[in-house]
């Protein structure tokens, strides 16, 4: 049996589904990773500090939270961990 599970969780439709069966069988730990270059497609552009800092903030705050709700609206009786890893584009 497992022990624990990542999920990838970015509070979507489908990252919501994608924790019902997890929840009931191992610990869970949601990951929620930024690319930051994404919105500049392969463009060279830097992306703004502000913007950067606004989506490690939502990272910390919004997902986590989502995670935990989503986990306990689908009666998870485990613990569930939600660490945030930023993501740097490749360059």
């Amino acid at each position: 049996m497992y022990e624990e599970i990542l999920v990838a969780f970015d509070g979507s439709e489908t990252s919501d589904r994608a924790l019902a069966e997890p929840l009931h069988v191992a610990r869970l730990t949601c990951a929620h990773a930024i690319d930051i270059m994404a919105p500049f497609g392969r463009a060279r552009a830097c992306m703004p500090a502000a913007l950067i800092a606004a989506y490690r903030e939502r990272a910390r705050t919004v997902v986590p939270e989502s995670a935990r709700s989503e986990a306990k609206a689908r009666g998870a009786d485990r613990e569930t961990a939600c660490p945030v890893l930023l993501v740097r584009g490749a360059s």
